[in-house]
């Protein structure tokens, strides 16, 4: 597999001496494109950039197509781009993140049919486990990385809230476990950015928390007709 060139967009003025003494200790291809600011043309370039990339400095460093930030943030993923194998996940985790799909597509199907009761417990309780699961995932991610206090403690964030949604209807806690699971996506663009995990692995975990998030909102609706079905009965 041929290495990503890393690409730095710069200005006339920009110093990446530090990042080319990185590139060439790492045996990595570096291409610089720098932008005139005195021209409408590069102006324009660097905005469209800032806006795509919500990034509003220079240099912005690319691998491949991927953006990856600035001379910290490439450290960073020098640091650990040996643990993100352009191949993982291969067919033995992708099969197992696919059973473990099966309970959030059985637990609606299973509301729709009337069979309530034990199956929102457990369903819920499946989908708590693998909410704090990804999240205990995240934040060692992010001890490894030896990233901010506050990025750190953000991935617990959703698990804490979650907590606190299980002591309100099944309904609520259902929502809130799927805004959860949600949440952590754009920790998942991090890693990738940071080079730690792959983009094979993020359109897995996209495809996953789909399938979580979706059985949730919808087993939730499920389970609030069926509670308001219920009253309307005994009225």
């Amino acid at each position: 597999m041929p290495t990503p060139t890393l690409r730095v967009i710069t200005s006339k003025l920009t110093d990446i001496r530090r990042i080319e003494t990185l590139a060439a200790q790492r045996g990595l291809p570096l291409e610089r494109q720098t932008l005139s600011m005195a021209s409408g043309a590069g102006r324009e370039a660097f905005h469209a950039m800032q806006e795509r990339n919500r990034w509003h400095s220079l240099p912005m460093i690319f691998r491949g197509e991927d953006f990856l930030g600035g001379e910290p943030e490439l450290e960073a993923w020098l640091q650990t781009q040996e643990t993100a194998d352009p191949d993982w996940p291969g067919v033995g985790a992708t099969t197992w993140a696919v059973l473990g799909m099966l309970p959030f597509v059985l637990g609606p199907v299973l509301l729709l049919l009337g069979r309530g009761g034990p199956v929102v417990s457990l369903w819920l309780a499946y989908a708590g486990l693998i909410l704090a699961f990804m999240c205990g995932t995240h934040w060692m991610d992010r001890v490894r990385a030896q990233s901010s206090g506050r990025a750190t403690l953000l991935t617990t964030l959703p698990l804490l809230l979650v907590w606190l949604a299980s002591m309100a209807s099944p309904a609520l806690h259902a929502l809130v476990l799927g805004g959860g699971l949600l949440a952590l996506l754009p920790f998942d663009g991090a890693s990738l950015r940071a080079g730690r995990i792959t983009r094979k692995y993020l359109h897995l975990r996209v495809l996953a928390t789909a399938v979580a998030a979706g059985s949730l909102f919808l087993g939730r609706g499920c389970w609030a007709r069926a509670i308001s079905t219920r009253h309307q009965a005994l009225q």
